[in-house]
């Protein structure tokens, strides 16, 4: 039976947040190790006159639903809730994009199983809470890059690969933007797919509104998007403390604060946006050709974004840090952080800390106490792979033992 298999990194958002969603501005996204894989082997009992037939199952959660090709409806498992529900979606969505896509540049496929498995770390504990790291950007683009393996079409790092992986990306932008029923920045999406990168969003126009039919769809992926990627490795001389916080409000909530404060205040919204756009430039233009010798530049140019998104909660009346944090992240400066933040919008989960050492890193997650847990087992990716292709028995099975699941067995 062809089998075939990819995966693809989750994300921390080190600079950007709230200013990344506005076209012409720039963040920075670290890809991590931790990564959503994508197994898809061939269905042989859908016969070659059948219209395409696609079954689904995320294997740490047991949620499944089978795909009909004819009209692309799914039917779900009985007993699955509506967190499954929404997670498979994710899945469901970018295969039947990307299969849609590739039957209508020519290939002829017809039954396929595709499962799911994510590495330790996306949840702080198995199957609750969200790390924000950027899993559902990571499975979407992992399945999406699985079913062009399955055709053949290379997904690796590599000049060869160039206009599979853009397309892939565009693919991914689009079945994202459709799960989540909104457009964010994209940024995810992009690291997921190219690695660790300053990134500026793509033009909202990008993202149709309407359904479009194969054609349409042909067209709007393969265009060229104008989006920004420069590759941008993280520094192998930081290192990073990462702790988790229960949230004290969703990032929707968060942004719709901020849409707000922006309608009611708009000069006072761009002028915040303007300054925090400046302070991350400033963070990127130390990381490129970091030296230790900038490091506490470097730290007081990480806290400056910090600073100004904070300013940007205050005047939103969006909750983005509480006071018991404000004193753990003065706590981790003491016992030696360059600069210390949370990650992305804020209000809670992933706290991010500069280090110049493991020792470092072990007293600031100590000094969190107990507002921030150490969250372990999350790691900086020091390579630019994003996306890749992976063994379809050996890379799945490494991580299922690690679970304590028993697969292909």
């Amino acid at each position: 039976m062809k089998d075939v298999a990819a995966s693809a990194p989750g994300k921390v958002l080190f600079a950007g947040a709230y200013a990344i969603l506005l076209p012409g501005n720039t963040g920075y996204s670290v890809a991590v190790r931790n990564r959503a894989r994508v197994w898809v082997g061939e269905d042989d009992s859908v016969g070659e006159s059948a219209p395409p037939s696609i079954t689904i199952g995320m294997l740490q959660s047991r949620a499944a639903c089978r795909v009909d090709g004819k009209d692309w409806s799914a039917t779900y498992g009985k007993e699955m809730g509506p967190r499954e529900k929404d997670r498979l979606n994710y899945v469901k969505n970018a295969a039947i994009l990307a299969l849609r896509y590739l039957r209508a540049s020519g290939e002829d496929i017809r039954g396929l199983h595709i499962s799911t498995l994510n590495d330790p770390g996306f949840t702080q504990q198995l199957g609750t809470q969200k790390t924000r790291l950027g899993s559902s950007s990571a499975v979407t683009v992992a399945t999406v890059g699985a079913l062009f393996k399955y055709c053949e079409k290379g997904i690796n790092n590599g000049k060869e690969n160039n206009e599979n992986r853009r397309i892939i990306a565009n693919l991914s932008q689009l079945a994202h933007a459709i799960t989540e029923k909104s457009m964010g920045s994209g940024y995810d999406v992009s690291t997921s797919v190219f690695g660790s990168q300053a990134y500026r969003r793509y033009s909202p126009v990008l993202i149709p509104e309407e359904d479009l039919d194969d054609e349409a769809l042909v067209e709007a992926v393969e265009k060229q998007w104008d989006y920004y990627v420069e590759p941008l490795e993280f520094p192998k001389e930081i290192d990073v403390a990462f702790g988790f916080a229960e949230s004290i409000a969703p990032p929707s909530k968060l942004i719709q604060a901020v849409r707000a404060f922006e309608k009611s205040h708009p000069h006072s919204h761009s002028a915040v946006m303007d300054a925090l756009d400046k302070a991350d430039k400033e963070f990127i233009g130390l990381l490129k050709g970091f030296e230790p010798s900038r490091a506490t530049q470097l730290g007081k140019a990480f806290d400056k974004t910090w600073e100004i998104t904070k300013e940007l909660g205050h005047l939103s009346e969006a909750p983005i840090e509480t006071r018991e944090m404000s004193y753990a992240f003065d706590a981790a400066r003491r016992v030696g952080a360059w600069g210390v933040k949370l990650q992305g919008a804020g209000g809670g989960h992933t706290a991010i800390a500069l280090c110049p050492d493991h020792s470092t890193v072990a007293k600031v997650q100590g000094a969190w106490g107990t507002v921030f847990s150490p969250l372990y087992g999350v790691e900086i990716s020091r390579d630019e792979a994003g996306l890749r292709a992976e063994d379809p028995k050996t890379g799945f099975r490494d991580v299922a033992d690690s679970l304590g699941l028993m697969l292909f067995d």
